[in-house]
């Protein structure tokens, strides 16, 4: 009298669904931070492109542009813009002196992950023309290495 079993028992089954949880519960967040990380990129890419500008207008002793579009970018998720009109004096005239112009990117989109939404980034544009995070609600491990100084 042989026994052919075919199929797999309830506790196989309920191994498998255990592993299956465990699993979930760790990509899944670690998907989430990588969303937001890759959607954080765009802040980098829009505050470079208005560093361009406030470089160019320094010559001319000012943060923005004359046009106004020239001092926003919207991208996807947010938008970039200059938020000072005029430089500060600064008697320091390093490389890494802050310009006193300063540049903003604020999460919009209710597209982005829900730990951007609503959140902002202050940059400061250095004299050598970095960006140096001044101030911002975002968490610290979002941002992208560029922005961290």
């Amino acid at each position: 009298m042989s026994l052919n079993h075919q199929g797999f028992t309830l506790i196989e089954i309920i191994i498998a669904i255990a592993i299956i949880g465990i699993l979930t519960a760790i990509a899944v967040p670690t998907y989430m931070d990588y969303s937001a990380k890759a959607q954080l990129a765009e802040a980098a890419d829009l505050a470079g492109n208005l560093k361009a500008q406030v470089l160019d207008s320094l010559q001319n002793q000012k943060c923005r542009a004359q046009n106004p579009s020239e001092y926003s970018y919207k991208g996807k998720y947010g938008i970039a813009e200059i938020t000072t009109e005029f430089p500060v004096v600064n008697a320091q005239h390093s490389a890494t002196a802050r310009t006193g112009c300063s540049i903003r990117y604020t999460v919009y989109s209710q597209n982005a992950s829900f730990v951007l939404v609503n959140k902002y980034l202050e940059l400061d544009v250095l004299r050598n023309g970095t960006l140096k995070l001044n101030n911002g609600t975002i968490e610290q491990k979002y941002l992208p290495k560029a922005l961290v100084i």
